[in-house]
Formats: C-alpha cells, structure tokens, sequence
C-alpha cells in the first residue's frame, strides 16, 4: 500500500490528519494566489469548505489523485462565485 493510499484510506475512515499534511499548503497557496494577500481568510475558508463538501462524499474518490482533483476544482468555482459576488455588489452600489 502506498502512503497516496493509506491517505484516501484514512479520510475515508474520518482522520483528516494526513491529508491536511500532504496538501493543505498546497490547497492554500493555490486559493491564496488566485485570490490575492489581501484575502487570506477568504483562501483558508476555501480550502476549508473544499475539503468539507469532499468529505461528505468521501466514498466517491476512488483515488488520492480524484480527490486532489475535487479539492482543487471545488476550491477555484469557490474563487469564481466571490468574484461574481464583488461584481454583483459593486454594481448594485
């Protein structure tokens, strides 16, 4: 068994530990650069809720790589959807 295994594999059976090990820095950065330094609230809640809603359907990941890839998306159609939001609000005032 590979450690990418025994991590699904753990986040299956709810210990999120390893998983925040291997990528939240990662996960982080990536909401950080795409929101910018002035949100990193904003990105860390990103990351948060990303791995919330994958933690609902953790039996549907068939891989770490699947997985990562859920976050990932999850995280930029989060980025997305504050941008429309500042868009919406700055056209209403």
């Amino acid at each position: 068994m590979t450690s990418q295994d025994k991590i699904l594999r753990l986040f299956r059976a709810d210990d999120l530990e390893p998983l925040y090990s291997y990528l939240y820095a990662g996960l982080l950065c990536y909401a950080s650069d795409n929101l910018g330094s002035d949100d990193v609230f904003l990105a860390e809640d990103c990351v948060q809720n990303a791995i919330y809603r994958a933690w609902k359907r953790k039996s549907d990941f068939q891989s770490l790589y699947s997985l990562k890839s859920f976050l990932y998306v999850s995280i930029r159609n989060e980025i997305i959807s504050i941008y429309r939001k500042r868009g919406s609000q700055s056209r209403y005032i």
